[in-house]
């Protein structure tokens, strides 16, 4: 196989952000939104139990008070797949939009599971994950690149020549997947990319 350069998302991809931060969201506003009503990746667009304000306050509470980024579940396949990836002689990018402040609760997550590689890891910056991962996809050539964000997805299909992963959810199922490979597992990206079994 050939030896290629990953780009690996974080959150939704490689951790269950949906659920943790979803579970913060109902007990903090005492509320009950369910997986199956989150239809758009920012969630006060499909929910009248919460505002934009609520939001966004209570997202920078889950990872900042409540340190919500050091104890994510992995999603299933998740270090497996990397792991594979890595002992194949890939190189791996992990590229995410968390906010600066998740740096040192990101780090202390990624050691304690053992990811491979995790000195690379860059945040492609800007207030509430709202920065640009098109420009690191080119700096660092890579091939292949995984993420579940629409926006980001839009972004990096038009201004990269990387073959692109969308990790499925309701939230990005608007996405016209002309221009990329939607997966709904690690097991079926990794099929997708020749690794059997």
């Amino acid at each position: 196989m050939k030896q290629k350069t990953f780009g690996i998302d974080l959150d939704g991809v490689c951790f269950d952000f949906l659920n943790a931060f979803r579970l913060w969201l109902n007990g903090a506003l005492d509320i009950n939104i369910e997986e199956r009503e989150i239809t758009s990746y920012y969630w006060y667009r499909s929910s009248d139990d919460v505002s934009e304000e609520e939001f966004y306050k209570e997202f920078d509470k889950f990872g900042q008070e409540g340190h919500g980024y050091r104890a994510l579940e992995l999603l299933p396949g998740a270090l497996e797949g990397l792991k594979k990836i890595h002992e194949a002689g890939h190189k791996i990018f992990y590229i995410t939009n968390r906010p600066l402040y998740a740096l040192q609760d990101t780090i202390f997550c990624l050691e304690a599971h053992g990811f491979p590689q995790r000195e690379n890891l860059h945040f492609a910056g800007g207030p509430q994950g709202k920065g640009k991962k098109a420009p690191l996809i080119r700096e660092f050539n890579i091939d292949v690149f995984i993420d579940d964000s629409p926006r980001t997805i839009e972004e990096i299909t038009t201004q990269t020549r990387a073959t692109i992963y969308c990790r499925d959810y309701l939230y990005n199922r608007h996405l016209d997947d002309t221009w990329f490979t939607r997966v709904s597992s690690w097991d079926e990206f990794m099929k997708a990319e020749g690794f059997n079994g």
